[in-house]
């Protein structure tokens, strides 16, 4: 599903409203995500509460002592209550008498519309458990007490948080860091969801060994007036107000960067909405086509070639989730489709072809890739999950007014964007190594690739030499709970002949969780690219960006 997401709805105003907008916002649920405050006139469905969004949130996996619980209250100037108390229970799914209770007592009013709180439960006794953390909130509205227990959200689950505390890093080698390059934020907020402020991000993302986070907002949300959901505004008071939060934010963390970003729709070339991801970009560009704020989808404003001729050379420019199919009803009202599979820009950067799911999408997505380097692209791979601020688990509607549910996939950090870096860089540094440095991408474990010529010179990810390479040399890395290293491949692109073929196989019955392999290679083609990827025995994986080799025009 395109553009997922867990923090799921805006209160809509309940105002006469004109019959097209009506239409698009009844479709809008029905093909888009999880809403609570939505109504028709005279039509409330049993999604709708007289209470502000009241929702839990912690990392699935964390590898400090301190666990981060975010407490985010939404809408809260439309329904105002009082905080009373919050308590934060551990118990574990394997020890029936492990259960740690923390209660914490707040007395506080709520009335704004965003409203975050993090606690921290020191969980340093239990490295490599896996807890469960029961969260309950009891608040105050109109005299009446509530206690909501981990959201309240009307016919889910309400179940404990499964949260893993891992005693190990996320594998890597010095000097690289991991980041996810596709999430959002409250500043997509309309009326059919949100995300977490992004204030509250760095913390959750630090605690699971994280250094950056690409937030790309949605352009049909950045275009609008600050109290308005369809309103367009010309002097896009929202772009400016979301950079200058994002700045200010960076300014106060030195562990953390967060990429400012819009998720721009643009015409694919062929009358459908797709989504390109523009990060650190200052120039705001307008996509409205599939937001259905005033009507049915459209064509939006800009093709992704118009973009990327206007853009900054210097931003990350990446196709979001290019070949993920969007439903029929999608295709039919929102005209969203997929990317254009015979188009080609030199300045788009790359893929997202990891947006929170694998399976079929991502078998699909690296073979498309691999025909565009095959064709002489030298594009990389990025990866994201499409988190609105969802860290632990995905909420989404089922039946428009009526029900949701919940799934397992596409949380914040769960598919990774790691690149090399050179210390301490700040944000222009750090978006320039993800357009033309060492970038791999994975769920878990870390591979890295280095060429080196008969001189000894070596040669990291993203680079071209103009020989082929002497010895290539490979670095794998996993951990316990990503599982033991099982397999490591090394394939060699012919970009003479368009064909890529496997170079090499490494197995490993019994598993191991590091090795480093120098490889000699020879009779290689005059032009081409070596790349590498790892497979664990949890099933985990990651890809390597290539090294080319060869006089490229």
């Amino acid at each position: 599903m395109i553009d997922s997401c867990a923090m799921l709805t805006t209160a809509l105003t309940i105002l006469p409203i004109h019959a097209p907008l009506e239409i698009g916002l009844f479709l809008g649920p029905v093909i888009l995500y999880a809403e609570m405050h939505y109504r028709l006139r005279f039509l409330r469905g049993r999604l709708f509460k007289k209470l502000p969004e009241v929702i839990f949130d912690t990392p699935r996996r964390i590898q400090t002592d301190h666990l981060p619980v975010v407490l985010l209250i939404k809408d809260a100037h439309w329904f105002p209550i009082a905080l009373r108390e919050v308590s934060l229970t551990i118990t574990s799914p394997f020890d029936p008498a492990l259960c740690e209770k923390q209660v914490f007592t707040e007395n506080m009013s709520v009335d704004r519309q965003w409203f975050t709180r993090e606690y921290y439960l020191d969980v340093a006794r239990y490295r490599d458990h896996l807890l469960n953390i029961d969260c309950t909130a009891i608040v105050e509205c109109h005299g009446r007490h509530f206690q909501i227990r981990n959201d309240n959200y009307a016919g889910l689950s309400h179940a404990p948080f499964r949260v893993f505390i891992d005693s190990e890093a996320l594998p890597s080698e010095n000097g690289w860091q991991w980041g996810d390059l596709h999430c959002h934020s409250s500043w997509t907020s309309d009326q059919v969801e949100f995300g977490l402020p992004p204030v509250a991000l760095p913390d959750l993302a630090a605690a699971m060994g994280l250094s950056f986070c690409g937030l790309t907002e949605h352009s049909y949300d950045l275009d609008d007036q600050p109290d308005s959901w369809t309103k367009n505004d010309p002097q896009l008071r929202k772009w400016n107000e979301y950079r200058v939060e994002i700045e200010s934010v960076n300014a106060a963390r030195k562990d953390f960067i967060i990429i400012p970003g819009e998720e721009a729709s643009v015409d694919n070339g062929l009358g459908r909405n797709v989504h390109l991801a523009v990060l650190n970009n200052r120039e705001f560009f307008r996509g409205s086509g599939d937001g259905l704020e005033k009507s049915l989808g459209f064509p939006s404003e800009f093709s992704y070639q118009q973009i990327l001729q206007k853009a900054d050379p210097r931003a990350l420019i990446f196709a979001a989730h290019p070949l993920t199919r969007p439903p029929f009803s999608q295709w039919l009202i929102a005209r969203r489709g997929v990317w254009n599979r015979h188009d080609h820009h030199s300045r788009l950067d790359g893929w997202q072809i990891l947006n929170g799911q694998d399976g079929r999408e991502v078998i699909e997505g690296k073979n498309f890739w691999v025909s565009k380097l095959l064709a002489g692209s030298q594009s990389y791979l990025y990866a994201g999950n499409d988190a609105h601020g969802n860290f632990n688990r995905f909420r989404q509607i089922r039946l428009p007014l009526l029900n949701l549910y919940e799934h397992e996939r596409q949380v914040f950090g769960e598919f990774l964007t790691g690149v090399r870096t050179d210390g301490n860089q700040g944000l222009d540094q750090l978006v320039a190594r993800l357009k033309s440095g060492p970038v791999i991408v994975s769920n878990g474990p870390f591979i890295n690739l280095v060429a080196m010529d008969t001189n000894r010179r070596r040669f990291e990810i993203g680079k071209t030499m103009q020989e082929p390479p002497a010895a290539l040399e490979i670095t794998a890395l996993s951990s316990r709970h990503f599982g033991a290293i099982r397999r490591i491949k090394i394939l060699a692109g012919d970009l003479l002949k368009r064909r890529e073929t496997l170079c090499k196989t490494f197995e490993f019955i019994q598993g191991v969780n590091c090795q480093t392999i120098t490889l000699p290679v020879e009779n290689q083609p005059s032009i081409g690219y070596f790349r590498a990827e790892i497979e664990t025995q949890s099933a985990k994986f990651g890809l390597t960006n290539p090294i080319w080799f060869g006089k490229f025009k």
